[in-house]
């Protein structure tokens, strides 16, 4: 599991994430500093990584017809580096390997929620 971190977030995760063996880039690593998130999440996509994010469109993308790929980590807290957020972030991790894999938004507030994509209207 690969994770591609928003800009929107601290490149401090990249620590954090290799401290439990989770591969982990930086978008500031990998494309323009002004790129639209639909570049990210293509970007994404092609590698078969997770985003991670505190961005709110990217659940937007991922509900379009076509979304559903890459999965995303959405970081909703108004405190979002490793330090508050790593413990949660890291249980979620193991918790939803599975649909993480298969396609899945992950909320990480106080509690989480995940939501298995691509969003299904019923």
């Amino acid at each position: 599991m690969t994770i591609l971190i928003d800009l929107n977030l601290s490149s401090h995760w990249l620590a954090a994430l290799d401290a439990k063996g989770i591969e982990a880039y930086h978008w500031s690593e990998m494309g323009r500093l002004s790129a639209s998130d639909t570049e990210v999440v293509c970007k994404a996509a092609e590698s078969g990584w997770l985003v991670m994010t505190k961005d709110f469109d990217f659940g937007h993308l991922l509900a379009s017809p076509k979304g559903g790929r890459p999965s995303v980590l959405l970081l909703r807290a108004l405190n979002t580096s490793p330090e508050a957020l790593g413990p949660t972030l890291f249980a979620a991790l193991k918790s939803f390997q599975q649909e993480l894999l298969e396609g899945a938004l992950v909320t990480i507030q106080d509690h989480l929620d995940v939501r298995v994509l691509p969003y299904r209207s019923e």
